[in-house]
C-alpha cells in the first residue's frame, strides 16, 4: 500500500494552523483602530523583502534546510511575496481546463489505468516531480513582544507548506487563497530568530483549484507577524439588521469570541464602539463577562451586544459611507488590553417574495465583471496601487460588481470595494474542471470542501461590499455544495449563496447563477413561476478579442424582467505576462510563451477581458460601457396620447442624476453645426424625465444627428470632470432635405 504523504492525503488540510477569523490590526489605541491600518501597529511586524531560497527538484529532494547550523550563503535571493515563476524559477502555465500536470502515463500513481491504455488523474496523487522552493530568513523578536502571544500570517501561499521556526517544525498548511496563520509563542525568543518554508508546487490540494488561469507558485502575497496578548479577542463578527420597511432604524448585532484556550478568560468583557465616518461615537455597548455568556445547549462564553442606529447612512455602491466598528477587551478593572476594528456599512440584502434580489428594500441591478487577482507584471502579487487602478478602470465602464472568480482575492481587494463601492460575490477557493464532479460528491472530500468555504467566509464576514457567497466555479454539483450551502446559510442569515455547475436547486444555490445562457432559455426561466429565484449570470458575453457586439440584448432584457438582474462578463483584464525584450520593450505572453510541458489547447484563451493586460480599452469595452449604463436616452411612446418623446433614465439604485452633465452636438454630414448642455437634471432613481431636443438649425441636409453625451459633472476619485459614461446618438428626420433638393 502507498504510503501517505501530506500533501498527498485530502483529510490533511492542515497542521497546527491557527483558526480563521477577521484581519488582525492588534492596535496599540482606538485613535489607532480608527485609522485602520492593520500594519501601523508596533505589535505588527512585516517580514517581506528577500530571503535566501533555493528551488529543489521534488520534496523528496529537499536537504534539512531548516536546522539553524545549515549554510545558506550560496542560496539566491528571492522578493517576498512573488511568484517563483516570474523570479526565474520554473514555467508558468495556463490552462482552462486541464490540470497542470504533464501526463506521461508511465505508472505515477497520480494516473490511473481504468482500461487498457487508457489513464486518467488519480486524486489525491501528484506528480513525483513536483518542484519544491525552500524560503529561509532571520527576523528578530523585540523585548516588548516577550510575554505576548505571536502569530505568523501568510497572506497567499500556493499551494501547500511546510513551516520552521528556530529548526522547529510548526506545521502545515493548504488551500492556496485564503490566509494561514501559526501560533509561533513557544518557538521564539528575544532577539534573532530563523524562519524557514517549504512550498510544494501541487497537493491533494491542486486538484480543487483548476481555476482558468496562470498556475503560480511560491509565498505571493504578505507575511506579517502579530504580537497579541494573552488574553485577546480571538474573533468577532458584525450585522447590521432592519426590521422598518422605510430602512430609517437598523440594530447593530455585534457577537465577540474570546481565545477561550487561555485560563481566566471568562473575566473579561467586551467593550464594542460603533463611530460614524467623521468618527463622532455613535453608540456604545458592553457585554457581560464571558464566562456569564450563553445557557444550556445554547454556545457559551461567546457574547453578543446589540444596539439601535437611528437613521443610519446606507451602504451602497454608489454611496458607500462606512462607520468604524472598535471591539476592545477589557480586564475585570475595565482596562483595556486588547483592540480590533473593522468597517461597518448599513445594509440589508434579501430575496423578496418575487424572487428579487434587493438591497436596502430596492431591487439589485449587477453591471458586473469577472476578475482574477492578478497582475501582467507581478502575477498574483498584486499591489494595492494596481487595485485601484482596477476599480477606476470599472467605475468609468459602469460596473458596481465584482465576482472574485475563483478564489478569494487579497484581503486589500475587500478594504478597497467597502471603501470605493465595488459589490462582490466572494467566491470560494474551488474547480474540478479538468476532473469532473466526482470529487464533489465524495464523502472523502466533504472535509476538504467545507473547509475551503468556512475559512473564505470566517475571514471576509465584515465586509459590506459582500452581497453573496460563491460556492466555487466548475465542479458539477454534489453533497459536498450543499454542505458548504448549509454551513453558510446557517452561519450567515444576512446574505445569500449562489452556485452554477450542474443546475443546482436551491438547497445548494438561492440564486439561478449560470453560464451564458440563450435568450430563449431566458425567457423560459422568466415565465416559470415555479421557481422564484433571482436570475443573475455568472459568466455572459464572453469578451475575447473584438466582442461584444450583441451586449445590448442582455440590458434590454434586464430592463424588461425584474427577476433577470444583470451577470458578470467573463472577464475584465486580458491573463497575460508582461515579458521584457532585449530593447527594454515589453511583449505580453500567453499559453506557450515560456516552452512549458503543459499547453492549453486554446493557448491564447487567456485574453477573453474587456479591458487589455494593461488596461487600455479594447474596441468592445465602449460597448459595454453605453449597454450597461446606469442612465441612457430612451425614445418612449405616451400611451395615451400616442405622442413620442425622448427621455433621460435613471437606472442608478440610490443616486439621482445631479452628479451628470448631459451635452449635445448638431451634426450635419460629419460636421458639428451647433453644441450645448443642458441644466442640472435632478432624475429620481428609478424614474425618466423629458429630454427636450434641442433647437434645430433652419436648414439641415444629407445625414443630420444630434450626438447626446452624459459626462462627470464634478471630479470623481476615478475620473476627472467631464469624463464620458453614456452616448446616444439621435438620427434627424424631419425638416432635412437631400444636398441637391432645390
Amino acid at each position: 500500500m502507498r504510503q501517505t504523504r501530506d500533501w498527498e492525503n485530502q483529510y490533511i488540510t492542515q497542521k497546527n494552523r491557527y483558526p480563521m477569523h477577521t484581519p488582525y490590526g492588534a492596535y496599540e489605541t482606538v485613535e489607532q483602530a480608527l485609522a485602520g491600518n492593520r500594519n501601523a501597529s508596533r505589535f505588527v511586524m512585516d517580514l517581506n523583502g528577500d530571503w535566501k531560497f533555493k528551488m529543489y527538484p521534488s520534496p523528496e529532494a529537499v536537504e534539512a534546510f531548516y536546522e539553524e547550523n545549515f549554510d545558506h550563503a550560496a542560496w539566491d535571493a528571492i522578493p517576498v511575496p512573488s511568484n517563483w515563476e516570474l523570479q526565474g524559477y520554473g514555467k508558468p502555465v495556463y490552462t482552462n481546463m486541464l490540470y497542470p500536470f504533464k501526463r506521461e502515463a508511465n505508472g505515477e500513481a497520480f494516473e490511473i489505468e481504468i482500461t487498457e491504455g487508457t489513464y486518467e488523474l488519480n486524486a489525491p496523487y501528484v506528480p513525483e516531480k513536483n518542484l519544491t522552493g525552500c524560503y529561509f530568513r532571520t527576523f528578530e523578536v523585540p523585548t516588548d513582544y516577550i510575554g505576548r502571544q505571536l502569530l505568523i500570517d501568510f497572506g497567499g501561499v500556493e499551494s501547500c507548506f511546510y513551516l520552521w521556526v528556530n529548526g522547529k517544525q510548526v506545521g502545515y498548511s493548504q488551500d492556496s487563497k485564503v490566509n494561514a496563520e501559526f501560533d509561533i509563542t513557544e518557538y521564539v525568543q528575544e532577539g534573532t530568530n530563523t524562519l524557514a518554508v517549504q512550498v510544494m508546487r501541487y497537493c491533494d490540494g491542486t486538484y480543487l483549484e483548476d481555476q482558468d488561469y496562470w498556475h503560480l507558485s511560491g509565498i505571493y502575497r504578505d507575511v506579517r507577524l502579530v504580537s497579541k496578548p494573552v488574553q485577546h479577542i480571538l474573533d468577532y463578527k458584525a450585522e447590521t439588521l432592519f426590521t422598518h420597511p422605510d430602512y430609517t432604524k437598523a440594530t447593530l448585532s455585534v457577537t465577540i469570541w474570546p481565545d477561550n484556550s487561555k485560563p481566566l478568560y471568562g473575566e473579561y468583557h467586551a467593550k464594542v464602539t460603533l463611530y460614524d465616518a467623521e468618527q463622532n461615537k455613535v453608540t456604545e455597548m458592553d457585554s457581560r463577562p464571558f464566562a456569564e455568556c450563553g445557557f444550556y445547549l445554547m454556545p457559551k462564553f461567546i457574547a453578543t451586544v446589540t444596539a439601535p442606529v437611528e437613521n443610519p447612512a446606507l451602504w451602497t455602491a454608489e454611496t458607500p459611507t462606512l462607520y468604524t466598528l472598535v471591539v476592545e477587551l477589557q480586564n475585570k478593572e475595565n482596562e483595556t488590553v486588547d483592540i480590533e476594528s473593522c468597517k461597518v456599512g448599513f445594509r440589508q440584502v434579501e430575496i423578496n417574495s418575487r424572487g428579487v434580489l434587493t438591497l436596502n428594500g430596492k431591487r439589485l441591478v449587477i453591471r458586473g465583471v469577472d476578475r482574477h487577482d492578478f497582475c501582467a507584471e507581478t502575477g498574483r502579487t498584486v499591489s494595492e496601487e494596481q487595485m485601484r487602478k482596477e476599480i477606476a478602470v470599472m467605475k468609468r465602464l459602469n460596473f458596481n460588481a465584482v465576482r472574485t472568480s475563483h478564489y478569494p482575492n487579497s484581503v486589500k481587494w475587500y478594504d478597497l470595494c467597502d471603501e470605493l463601492g465595488i459589490y462582490l460575490v466572494d467566491e470560494t477557493n474551488l474547480e474540478t474542471h479538468g476532473y469532473g464532479g466526482q470529487l464533489s460528491a465524495s464523502a472523502e472530500w466533504t472535509a476538504a470542501y467545507l473547509e475551503r468555504a468556512t475559512r473564505m467566509v470566517l475571514r471576509d464576514k465584515n465586509h459590506p461590499s459582500i452581497v453573496l457567497w460563491s460556492l466555487g466555479n466548475e465542479s458539477g454539483a454534489g453533497a459536498n455544495h450543499a454542505a458548504m450551502h448549509g454551513w453558510i446559510r446557517e452561519y450567515d442569515k444576512t446574505r445569500y449563496v449562489q452556485y452554477e455547475s450542474g443546475n443546482p436547486k436551491s438547497n445548494i444555490s438561492d440564486v439561478i447563477c449560470p453560464m451564458y445562457p440563450t435568450m430563449s432559455w431566458l425567457e423560459d426561466v422568466m415565465a416559470d413561476d415555479s421557481d422564484l429565484r433571482p436570475f443573475i449570470m455568472c459568466e455572459y458575453a464572453y469578451a475575447k478579442s473584438n466582442s461584444n457586439g450583441n451586449f445590448k440584448e442582455f440590458w434590454d432584457y434586464v430592463n424588461k424582467y425584474p427577476r433577470f438582474q444583470g451577470g458578470f462578463i467573463w472577464d475584465f483584464a486580458d491573463k497575460a505576462i508582461a515579458i521584457q525584450k532585449e530593447d527594454g520593450s515589453i511583449k505580453y505572453g500567453y499559453g506557450g510563451a515560456f516552452d512549458e510541458d503543459v499547453t492549453d489547447p486554446v493557448p491564447d484563451m487567456c485574453l477573453n477581458g474587456v479591458v487589455f493586460a494593461d488596461l487600455s480599452y479594447k474596441p468592445g469595452a465602449y460597448e459595454v460601457r453605453n449597454g450597461q449604463s446606469p442612465v441612457t436616452i430612451e425614445q418612449v411612446k405616451n400611451p395615451y396620447t400616442g405622442e413620442t418623446v425622448w427621455v433621460l433614465a435613471n437606472r442608478y439604485h440610490t443616486l439621482d442624476l445631479s452628479h451628470l452633465k448631459v451635452r449635445y452636438e448638431i451634426v450635419q454630414n460629419g460636421e458639428m453645426l451647433a453644441k450645448g448642455s443642458y441644466p442640472a437634471f435632478y432624475t429620481a432613481p428609478g424614474t425618466t424625465e423629458t429630454l427636450p431636443l434641442p433647437e434645430l438649425p433652419a436648414k439641415l441636409h444629407g445625414e443630420a444627428y444630434v450626438n447626446y453625451y452624459v459626462e462627470l459633472a464634478q471630479d470623481a476619485f476615478y475620473a476627472p470632470a467631464g469624463t464620458e459614461l453614456y452616448r446616444r446618438q439621435i438620427p434627424v428626420t424631419s425638416g432635412v432635405y437631400l444636398a441637391d433638393e432645390k
